[in-house]
C-alpha cells in the first residue's frame, strides 16, 4: 500500500508542477503542458480607446516553446504574420522573465523595448487545467455551451488574452483570466487565433 501510494505521488508531481507555472503574467497569459509545451498569448494596450474601441497603441503576440526545469527557448509570432521572434523564458518561484531577439511590431510603444529590457512579471492569477492560450481576433459572444443559439455570457469586444480549457469540434472553452472573476464560456475556433507555430 505504501509503495502504491508513494508512486501516485511520484506520477502526480510533475502535473503540479508544470500546472503550477500556468498563469497570468501581467498582460501575457501562459499555459504550460504537462510536457513542458508552453503557449502564450499577450495583450496590451494604452490611449484612449478610437471609435473602433481599440486604443492607439497596442502589443499583441503568441509565445510557443517549451520548457524544462522552468526554462527553455520560444518563439514570438503575430498572427497571419511570418516574422518569426526568437527568445528564452524562465518560470520560477511566480516570477516569469521573457527575453527577446527583437520587439514585436506595436510593442515598443505599449511595453518598451524587449531588446534591451526583458518582459518581467510576477504571476497575478494562477492557471488550472490550462491546454493553451489565443488572442481573440473580433468581437464576439461567448456561449454558455458550443452551439451558436446557446445563450450568451458575455461579450469580448475584440482583441484580447484568454486560455484554453479544451477544444471540442469547432469550439474551444476558454477563460478570461484577466478579468476578476475570470469568466469561462465557449468560442468558435474561427473568433481565435490559430496556434503559434
Amino acid at each position: 500500500m505504501v509503495r502504491f501510494v508513494l508512486l501516485v505521488l511520484l506520477l502526480a508531481t510533475p502535473v503540479r508542477a508544470q500546472e503550477a507555472l500556468s498563469g497570468v503574467y501581467g498582460d501575457l497569459v501562459l499555459a504550460v503542458r504537462d510536457d513542458g509545451t508552453v503557449e502564450g498569448a499577450l495583450f496590451s494596450a494604452r490611449g484612449l480607446p478610437e471609435r473602433s474601441g481599440i486604443p492607439p497603441f497596442t502589443c499583441a503576440f503568441l509565445l510557443a516553446g517549451r520548457i524544462e526545469n522552468g526554462e527553455g527557448a520560444v518563439r514570438a509570432t503575430y498572427p497571419g504574420a511570418p516574422e518569426v521572434i526568437e527568445g528564452r523564458l524562465t518560470v520560477a518561484n511566480g516570477r516569469l522573465v521573457l527575453r527577446l531577439s527583437d520587439t514585436p511590431p506595436g510593442c515598443a510603444n505599449v511595453e518598451g523595448d524587449m531588446r534591451a529590457e526583458p518582459y518581467a512579471r510576477t504571476r497575478d492569477v494562477p492557471g488550472h487545467g490550462w491546454t493553451g492560450a489565443r488572442l481573440v481576433t473580433r468581437r464576439t459572444v461567448l456561449r454558455a455551451s458550443p452551439a451558436p443559439d446557446r445563450p450568451g455570457v458575455g461579450t469580448l469586444l475584440g482583441v484580447e488574452a484568454v486560455a484554453i480549457l479544451r477544444v471540442q469540434g469547432n469550439w474551444a472553452l476558454v477563460e478570461v483570466p484577466v478579468e476578476r472573476p475570470a469568466r469561462r464560456g465557449w468560442l468558435r475556433l474561427p473568433d481565435l487565433s490559430p496556434a503559434p507555430p
